[in-house]
């Protein structure tokens, strides 16, 4: 691969660099992922990556998001300044050092940018290594954001993982935390049960809708400070969902 290094430079392809893309705009690009990411630098020091999602277990075929995504990058425009909206808060549930580093959106028929996921980590540490501290996916429908509520085998939740099936705002919450046995639902948010062995996820699903969506947090627990969150059962506290428009906010996690 030729040209500046890519490790520093755009942490969303770490350790996945697939070799050097056509220029985008004259700027250098690169391909991760085998060919289905596309990373360039649009500004100094500043880069953009776009990635061709799976659809469930098919994956998006490499020789057509090469065709695809360099038309993509060309047409995207920076500096835009409508905000992007959340169909949730998360006031108090994270350390005042990490911030919103990624979202996920989708355009609605007035414009909005209404966004389905939210990552929130350590700003350094994103920055230099690509690590994401929490995830939050939020959608009127189940499994919107890739992730959903699976016991199955095989599925979102590990054999070796403790469950149990809290209440919040009326809805059934399956929470997972770490840990190598068994336990019965505690029934209240932040006590999911005996903890076992420290592993690195810790996820909390809805099993209905809550507040008309379906929601999944994800927290990364060898990230640093994730133990300031006070574990996935705080999270999970301090989460507002909501479909109504007039709930959303374009400051997720001030506050």
């Amino acid at each position: 691969m030729s040209g500046p290094p890519l490790s520093g430079r755009c942490s969303e392809l770490t350790g996945q660099a697939s070799g050097l893309a056509p220029d985008v705009r004259g700027r250098i690009a690169y391909w991760g992922n085998g060919g289905t990411d596309l990373a360039w630098q649009y500004a100094p020091d500043s880069w953009a990556v776009l990635q061709a999602q799976s659809s469930g277990s098919t994956p998006f075929p490499a020789a057509q998001a090469k065709s695809l995504l360099p038309e993509l990058a060309a047409s995207v425009k920076f500096g835009q300044t409508r905000l992007i909206v959340f169909p949730f808060k998360l006031s108090g549930a994270v350390p005042a050092d990490w911030h919103a580093v990624s979202a996920t959106y989708t355009v609605l028929p007035t414009g909005q940018y209404l966004a389905n996921q939210l990552d929130v980590a350590p700003y350094a540490s994103y920055e230099e290594h690509g690590v994401t501290g929490l995830i939050i996916d939020a959608a009127e429908t189940p499994g919107a954001g890739g992730n959903s509520c699976d016991t199955s085998q095989g599925g979102a939740v590990a054999s070796t993982s403790v469950t149990s099936t809290v209440r919040k705002d009326g809805v059934s919450w399956l929470v997972e935390s770490p840990g190598t046995h068994a336990t019965q639902p505690s029934g209240q948010p932040g006590q999911p049960g005996q903890p076992g062995l420290p592993e690195d996820d810790a996820t909390a699903c809805s099993q209905q809708p809550d507040n008309g969506l379906y929601a999944y947090a994800d927290l990364k627990l060898d990230t640093t400070g994730a133990a300031r969150t006070g574990g996935i059962g705080t999270v999970l506290t301090h989460l507002r969902l909501s479909a109504e428009q007039q709930n959303w906010t374009s400051t997720p996690v001030a506050g």
